[in-house]
């Protein structure tokens, strides 16, 4: 259920907007549906295959490989939010990394980043950027319309301003953000076991 649920609401991303039923647009009513679906268990892509840690590392690769990303070579950070992308869509979507609509990547940038996501906060004005690199590239990949990938695109740039301010929002932080958040806030490197277990002692 919750797979077709979610197949049916990246297709109704991409549709006029002005359509109604019982006095509702299209818009309200997926809103409704999300709600519904983010009850269910995470739904399983058909055909899509489990990504383990090599395979996320070399789409990664392609990725920053790729004429998309090529503006991002220079950025040190942009590595790890793109396994954050994959996360976002293996972890807790449907398993397909390359699968983006409106809906995805506003939810991405105002939902799941800042509930789950630690940056540092000179990194922040850099996910955007990534997200419509990634994006892009997976559009290339799934030969997605032109037109559909710039709804996606657009729906990125009106997300800049009050992403910042979202990732900002202590309040939003999930418990394992905090965490993590504090042990920053410490010096300790979130990536050394040993620094981890002194703090747990």
């Amino acid at each position: 259920m919750a797979a077709r649920l979610a197949d049916a609401l990246v297709a109704t991303d991409f549709a006029d907007d002005e359509t109604q039923a019982d006095g509702r647009t299209l818009g309200e009513m997926r809103a409704l549906l999300a709600a519904r679906l983010a009850t269910l268990p995470p739904a399983a892509a058909v055909g899509v295959q489990e990504l383990d840690a090599e395979g996320r590392e070399w789409l990664v690769a392609e990725f920053l490989g790729a004429p998309e990303a090529a503006g991002l070579l220079s950025e040190p950070a942009a590595v790890t939010v793109c396994h954050s992308l994959i996360a976002y869509r293996c972890d807790y979507g449907d398993g397909d990394p390359l699968r983006w609509s409106p809906t995805l990547a506003g939810l991405c940038l105002l939902d799941h980043f800042p509930v789950k996501v630690c940056l540092d906060e000179p990194d922040l004005p850099l996910v955007p950027d990534v997200l419509a690199a990634w994006v892009t590239f997976s559009a290339q990949r799934r030969h997605l319309p032109e037109a559909a990938l710039g709804r996606i695109l657009d729906v990125i740039d009106s997300c800049r301003e009050d992403f910042p301010v979202t990732m900002g929002d202590v309040s939003r932080y999930s418990p394992a953000k905090r965490a993590a958040m504090n042990r920053l806030a410490q010096g300790i490197d979130l990536t050394d076991d040993e620094a981890w277990a002194a703090v747990g002692r």
